[in-house]
C-alpha cells in the first residue's frame, strides 16, 4: 500500500515538537529581554544620578561639606531645575518614573557620593502634579539661633491650584546645626527642602 503524506499520530508529533521548541525559545528570549531592561533600569538610573552630579557642579550648595550633612533631592526638584527631562521611563514597567524619587547626596570621605533612595522608585500617576517651593531648594545658612521663615510654595494639578491640600511635614531650627528637611507632599510629588545650619 502506497501512502501519501502522513499520518495523524505523525502529524501530532511534530506539533508537540514544535511547540516544545517554540515554549523553550520564548522562554529565552522572555528571560534575556528581562536581562535588558534591568541593565536598561541601571542605565537610567545611573544617567540620573550623572544629572543630580552636574546640578550639585552648578550649584555647590547641593554638596554637603560634612559626614554628617545630607541633602535630599527628588526627581521633581532635578526636573524643575532643567537636570532631566519632563518624562523618564522606568524600563522595567513601560511607565513614567514618579517625581517623588528621591536622591542622597552625602560624603564618603571626602568623595561626594549620590545614590536614589530605593523605596522613592515607583511608577507615576497620571495627573499632572506640579510643587513648586518659592527660594532655593537648598538653602545654607549660620547658626543664629532664630526661627526658619518658609518662603513659601504653590501646587497645581492639572493647571489648577491645589496648595491647600499640601502636606507639609518636618521643620528647620536655625540654632541646631546639621540638615533640616521641609518636605512638601501632593499626590505622588514630593519635594523636599534641605535648609543646612552649619
Amino acid at each position: 500500500m502506497k501512502r501519501n503524506g502522513f499520518s495523524l499520530v505523525e502529524m501530532l508529533g511534530i506539533i508537540i515538537l514544535l511547540s516544545i521548541l517554540f515554549l523553550t525559545s520564548f522562554v529565552a528570549v522572555d528571560q534575556r529581554l528581562g536581562k535588558e531592561r534591568e541593565k536598561l533600569y541601571d542605565i537610567q538610573l545611573t544617567n540620573l544620578k550623572l544629572k543630580l552630579e552636574n546640578w550639585s557642579l552648578d550649584d555647590t550648595r547641593l554638596r554637603p561639606t560634612s559626614s554628617t550633612e545630607e541633602v535630599y533631592i527628588t526627581l521633581a526638584q532635578l526636573k524643575y531645575a532643567g537636570y532631566a527631562e519632563k518624562d523618564i521611563e522606568n524600563p522595567k514597567t513601560g511607565k513614567q518614573f514618579s517625581d517623588s524619587m528621591t536622591f542622597k547626596i552625602s560624603l564618603d570621605g571626602r568623595r561626594v557620593v549620590f545614590d536614589v533612595v530605593e523605596n522613592t522608585i515607583t511608577d507615576a500617576k497620571d495627573d499632572k502634579t506640579v510643587i513648586l517651593i518659592e527660594g532655593a531648594d537648598v538653602e545654607v545658612y549660620t547658626a543664629t539661633g532664630s526661627g526658619y521663615d518658609d518662603p513659601g510654595f504653590k501646587a497645581l494639578v492639572d493647571g489648577v491650584d491645589q496648595t491647600s491640600k499640601v502636606l507639609v511635614s518636618g521643620e528647620a531650627n536655625l540654632s541646631t546645626k546639621g540638615v533640616h528637611q521641609i518636605t512638601y507632599m501632593l499626590n505622588d510629588v514630593k519635594v523636599i527642602r534641605n535648609i543646612i545650619v552649619r
